[in-house]
């Protein structure tokens, strides 16, 4: 048996659901690929809303390290 959870996040990893956004996260020529924003949020040490809720307002990426990146959707 899988938890209501653990069905969601199936769905996502098989592509099941169309709202998730791939996200690739730049900076000092390294990128780094994820498969939604709540899981680059999570690499950046960071709540799983921080960075849509940056892109939003406009703000800077930050990881919880002090690192700068820049944010490319696909």
């Amino acid at each position: 048996w899988l938890t209501r959870g653990d069905n969601i996040k199936h769905a996502f990893d098989a592509g099941l659901m169309p709202c998730k956004k791939a996200v690739l996260l730049k900076s000092e020529g390294d990128t780094i690929e994820f498969s939604s924003m709540s899981e680059a949020s999570r690499y950046l040490g960071r709540n799983r809303k921080y960075l849509s809720g940056q892109l939003k307002r406009g703000q800077q990426i930050t990881g919880s390290d002090g690192k700068r990146y820049t944010v490319v959707q696909e």
